[in-house]
């Protein structure tokens, strides 16, 4: 039974150094992007893995700005940068 459940799980792996957008949408009550609704900032970035803390928890590399907020993220709040740079939103947009 157990082999089923997992068939439709999807297993990410980051090596060290790969760049990394941050999903926002879990920060709602934390922080302010500017705008509500479907039009929100969806992710923020770029970041590097620093290092794989777990099987789905990766240390990111924060800058200071992002100082109050933990570095260690679950795998399912990453997302991986595919060379687009239309895509960066710049950090100093991001008030804490």
């Amino acid at each position: 039974m157990e082999e089923s459940r997992n068939l439709r799980r999807k297993y990410i792996e980051y090596s060290m150094r790969d760049p990394v957008f941050l999903k926002m949408s879990a920060w709602k009550k934390i922080l302010r992007f500017g705008r509500k609704g479907k039009l929100s900032l969806r992710f923020t970035g770029l970041f590097r893995i620093l290092k794989r803390i777990k099987p789905v928890a990766y240390q990111l590399e924060l800058p200071p700005e992002l100082n109050r907020i933990h570095d260690v993220f679950n795998v399912s709040m990453l997302w991986r940068y595919r060379f687009d740079l239309s895509h960066v939103v710049p950090v100093e947009a991001i008030k804490v």
